[in-house]
């Protein structure tokens, strides 16, 4: 259902550009069709297992600004807060504004990067609040799907830098070893400092083996690609 989500989220996007573009009419007809089809699929999944089914998932914002850009061609502005959906409960008392988050990540060429990517890949961000979370996770991203577990972040410092750890495991195909991990947190830990010593480093190791220790260990050689 999430590759489904994922399909029709797309499909919107391509439709609301070609129509903010001036539209090709062909076009937009064929991402209806394929819309309607991805539709019927997702609703009878839902019916056989039972799954709810979440509109909020398969909504997509109109592009507010269409720039133009040196070469000539169209680029759609898109921030953050237009890719991204919160998912409350009833015993929630605040939420992480995405404004908020994506104003963090514009203080380094790291997090600068990471919203540049989360757009050119359109990825779709969900901060989960709700109190049934796994215990002790922070996020998980599945395709172009990344959820943070709001409900487990003490800070919009700590979602943020929960955003570039998942961000980070799909941009760079970081995701099965303690490497990986490593040039993760790595990514976390130069958003806030202009770069990383030899003890905090050590400490990162340290905090992934005793974490993570049931990944294999990786090829790492103590730099990361940053």
């Amino acid at each position: 259902m999430r590759e489904l989500e994922t399909d029709i989220r797309k499909s919107k996007d391509e439709i609301n550009a070609l129509s903010a573009l001036g539209g090709n009419e062909a076009k937009i007809k064929e991402l209806k069709n394929r819309i309607k089809t991805f539709q019927s699929k997702y609703d009878e999944i839902s019916d056989v297992t039972g799954i709810a089914k979440d509109k909020r998932r398969l909504t997509v914002q109109k592009p507010q600004n269409v720039l133009t850009n040196d070469a000539g061609g169209d680029i759609i502005n898109k921030k953050l807060s237009d890719r991204a959906i919160n998912i409350h409960n009833e015993t929630q008392n605040g939420v992480f504004s995405f404004d908020d988050m994506e104003n963090d990540l514009q203080n380094s060429e790291i997090g600068k990067e990471i919203v540049k990517y989360i757009e050119d890949e359109g990825l779709f961000v969900t901060m989960n609040y709700d109190v049934n979370v796994p215990a002790n996770v922070m996020g998980q991203i599945r395709g172009k799907d990344i959820e943070i577990f709001a409900t487990n972040c003490e800070s919009l410092e700590n979602a943020v830098d929960t955003l570039i750890h998942e961000v980070a495991h799909k941009k760079y195909n970081w995701l099965y070893t303690q490497a990986d991990e490593i040039n993760c947190y790595i990514m976390e830990y130069k958003h806030r400092h202009s770069e990383i010593k030899q003890e905090d480093l050590k400490k990162i190791i340290d905090f992934v083996s005793e974490n993570y220790g049931y990944l294999p260990k990786g090829d790492f050689n103590g730099i990361g690609i940053y």
